[in-house]
């Protein structure tokens, strides 16, 4: 199934599971563009971002922030 990035009003309607994972710092233009752009590309369900956090549909799809930030980090 190709990713699907939920509407506020989609996401504020849903009423199943989701899985949550937290963004602690804010993040910039280019930083923010290029981390939408490699969940768009590999996560395997829907997908919501409201700046602060992302939200899934799969469990697994957690794995890509976590993995795009320990990126960075090792990048530094």
């Amino acid at each position: 199934m190709k990713s699907k990035k939920l509407t506020q009003r989609e996401f504020y309607n849903y009423k199943g599971k989701y899985h949550v994972v937290d963004i602690p710092w804010v993040m910039k233009g280019e930083q923010e563009k290029h981390l939408e752009d490699i969940v768009k590309k590999h996560a395997t369900g829907w997908y919501y971002n409201s700046g602060g956090f992302y939200a899934f549909e799969n469990k697994e799809d957690r794995q890509i922030i976590k993995g795009a930030f320990a990126f960075e980090e090792l990048a530094r």
